[in-house]
């Protein structure tokens, strides 16, 4: 820990380049296709999503969307 302290100088933070490109790819092609009717949302495969988003809190959003409608990637 002393020597993070000593180096924070040094160590400069991660920075996501934007938007942000979430793909997830689902158990089955029926649940990528009720995840693919929010806007949004596209399909490219039959069991997978893609979505682009501004920031991770818009992804996080999204998600917890997705997980609580019950949909499970």
């Amino acid at each position: 820990m002393k020597r993070g302290i000593e180096r924070r100088g040094e160590i400069r933070p991660y920075v996501m380049t934007r938007p942000i490109r979430l793909q997830i790819r689902f158990k089955d092609s029926i649940t990528a296709e009720l995840a693919s009717y929010l806007p949004g949302v596209q399909r490219p495969a039959g069991d997978t999503v893609v979505i682009s988003v501004h920031d991770m809190t818009e992804a996080s959003k999204l998600l917890e969307v997705i997980s609580s409608i019950g949909i499970r990637p």
